[in-house]
């Protein structure tokens, strides 16, 4: 816990979602959000951002090329987003957010 009682790599998450370039460390960030939404699935905006980034891998990969690493990467993608929608929170409470209430 950082000194607001707020765990560390929730605090780094906030500020890496309101980022646009994570540079030379963008593998790390992948590699340490999938553990992530592995253990706490209900985090949309990080499935949301790690959806975004694994899109932007497979645009510049050559599924030619490179057909081992774009199916890897593929099936990262499908999980992450699986996971987003079987743990939507709308979803999983039964509501909906932007539905007007009667």
């Amino acid at each position: 816990m950082d000194k607001f009682g707020f765990p560390e790599l929730a605090v780094a998450n906030l500020i890496l979602l309101n980022s646009d370039n994570y540079g030379e460390s963008r593998e790390e960030i992948e590699e340490s959000w999938e553990k992530w939404i592995h253990h706490i699935p209900f985090d949309s905006p990080i499935s949301r951002a790690l959806t975004k980034l694994h899109n932007q891998r497979l645009e510049k990969l050559n599924q030619e090329k490179n057909a081992a690493a774009y199916q890897r990467l593929k099936r990262k993608l499908d999980l992450v987003q699986g996971r987003a929608e079987r743990y939507n929170i709308d979803k999983f409470a039964g509501t909906n957010q932007f539905r007007p209430r009667n």
